[in-house]
């Protein structure tokens, strides 16, 4: 939808039959609404040599408003038609299904069971921890980590008996104290 700008910018092209030139338009917010009126098939644009000629015929304006206008009156159509199909489906299906005192009590029995089904979900969630799938995985995670505990406690000493070989003057517990690492370092069971 145009706005002052553009229907200004528009209104002052249509009259004089002739291309402007975009040197003559010195100000960004000019190129800009002449660039979106381009790209909204409003007026022409077309590059020529290093320059950019703007132009627009009243003719063509009313052509694409009334391709618009018919695209919408069909769109309109379509709408009307689904519309129609939708209400006269609906009412198939109402005649089709009459309210009787058997199917008020099936739809009572259905929201019943709907709202039960719905606790036994929250129930379910609740045991969802004791899932013997997920305690498997839990049990496969606590041997990875402990055999990974272990492997790092084996590395600890075995860079500490390095240091030993190297400086003879640094016991275990010096080490252990200098790196941060507990005194009684001992692998995880």
């Amino acid at each position: 939808m145009p706005n002052q700008e553009h229907s200004w910018l528009l209104s002052s092209t249509h009259p004089v039959g002739s291309c402007h030139h975009l040197t003559y338009l010195v100000s960004q917010a000019v190129k800009d609404l002449l660039d979106e009126l381009a790209s909204d098939n409003l007026i022409e644009k077309d590059k020529i040599g290093s320059g950019n000629y703007f132009w627009a015929f009243p003719s063509k304006a009313i052509t694409t408003r009334e391709a618009k206008l018919a695209q919408y009156n069909s769109q309109i159509e379509n709408l009307e038609n689904g519309i129609k199909e939708l209400t006269d489906r609906k009412r198939k299906a109402m005649e089709a299904r009459p309210d009787t005192a058997e199917r008020a009590a099936t739809l009572s029995e259905l929201s019943e069971l709907r709202v039960k089904h719905a606790k036994l979900d929250e129930r379910l969630k609740m045991y969802a921890a004791n899932d013997p799938e997920k305690l498997k995985q839990l049990e496969k995670g606590v041997v990875v980590s402990r055999d990974a505990a272990n492997r790092w406690t084996d590395n600890i000493y075995q860079v500490m008996d390095f240091y030993k070989s190297r400086m003879s003057e640094w016991n275990e517990e010096q080490f252990m104290k200098h790196f941060g690492l507990p005194v009684e370092l001992n692998e995880v069971e």
